[in-house]
């Protein structure tokens, strides 16, 4: 037995039952039919497909194969944030759950990241999230920086590691669930965040809004993590999202702020793009000018309660780069916890 959101004692199961599924896809065909057998296999009340124009047979499979599985068929490609809220807009449902369709969930995973949403209203769980073949660990949520960085948490580390539950700054958008009211609440993700970087600002929100992200080790989900390479491609949409988190939340006053940080960030950044050639060059520039030419509405917050909440530190160990690299963060590192001492001292 537990308390729901609403305190009323319910059986474990109905928790399940009271909670909806929601799933972007774009051409994923090759997932589709395993991702939702097992998401079915854990028993939900509702499961929504939000489907971002593929070209390929993925809603042909889901009609076919999952009858009694909700379609939303959007007329463009909306990306994934606005994919899920569009997906929102139709759940009933006390829970949601937002999930990647290129996964797996383990057995009794929903029942497992649901029941401590009944012992705090304002909560986001996610779980530990391994690759697809269960070897390593893809992520336990992530590290969201203030510098606005992120990075995968414990990446390739053994399954078996990380199994105490935990407060992250974090929360992967591979897999996580809450209450619909606190999703709401929140406002969902950042629709002018296409891809990559929406569950970063999404984590930003919650830490704002005083919602913790709880790690639950006990439930998995297998990923078909595409591996850490950063091509100039990816590189253009972190560095645009991260430039839209931190104009959204820090403004001029707040980033005067963390100035000494922001500025050491930006040579990390463009020492990295200026490695991956004229194309990563490109890729920043088009970020700087995509990122402040777009509107954002500025969230009023503490800039430094909300500095305070995310990571001072990037897990260079836990990286897949160079030693080289791994001790320009290190020095980097020092840089930021020196920022973050005087700011909040």
């Amino acid at each position: 037995m537990a308390l729901s959101s609403e305190g009323i004692l319910v059986e474990e199961t109905d928790l399940v039952n009271n909670a909806c599924v929601v799933i972007v896809t774009y051409n994923h065909e090759e997932y589709i039919e395993e991702c939702l057998e097992r998401v079915l296999a854990n028993d939900p009340g509702d499961v929504i497909v939000v489907d971002s124009t593929s070209t390929d047979g993925t809603i042909a499979t889901v009609e076919r194969e999952f009858p009694d599985v909700d379609v939303i068929e959007c007329e463009k490609n909306v990306g994934y944030g606005s994919g899920n809220n569009l997906g929102m807009e139709q759940v009933e449902a006390e829970y949601v759950v937002v999930l990647n369709p290129d996964t797996r969930l383990g057995d009794d995973c929903l029942n497992r990241l649901l029941r401590p949403l009944t012992e705090s209203e304002r909560l986001i769980t996610t779980p530990k999230i391994l690759t697809y073949d269960g070897e390593c660990i893809n992520t336990i949520g992530i590290t969201t920086h203030f510098s606005g960085l992120s990075s995968t948490r414990g990446f390739e580390k053994d399954p078996d590691t990380y199994s105490q539950e935990d407060v992250l700054t974090g929360v992967s958008g591979v897999c996580f669930a809450t209450t619909t009211e606190v999703y709401r609440e929140l406002g969902g993700f950042d629709d002018e965040i296409f891809l990559y970087m929406d569950d970063v600002e999404l984590s930003w929100k919650a830490a704002a809004a005083d919602v913790e992200i709880r790690y639950v080790p006990t439930a998995t989900v297998l990923h078909d993590y595409p591996g850490a390479n950063l091509d100039a491609g990816k590189l253009f949409h972190l560095e645009r999202g991260r430039y839209l988190i931190l104009r959204k939340y820090l403004g001029a006053k707040g980033a005067a702020l963390v100035l000494p940080s922001l500025l050491v960030t930006e040579i990390l950044t463009w020492g990295y793009a200026i490695l991956q050639g004229p194309a990563g060059v490109r890729a920043k520039v088009r970020a700087i000018i995509d990122a402040f030419s777009t509107s954002v509405t500025p969230v009023e917050v503490d800039v430094r309660e909300l500095v305070e909440q995310l990571d001072d530190q990037i897990p260079a160990e836990e990286l897949p780069i160079s030693p080289v690299f791994r001790g320009v963060i290190r020095l980097a590192n020092k840089c930021y916890r020196s920022n973050i001492s005087l700011l909040c001292k």
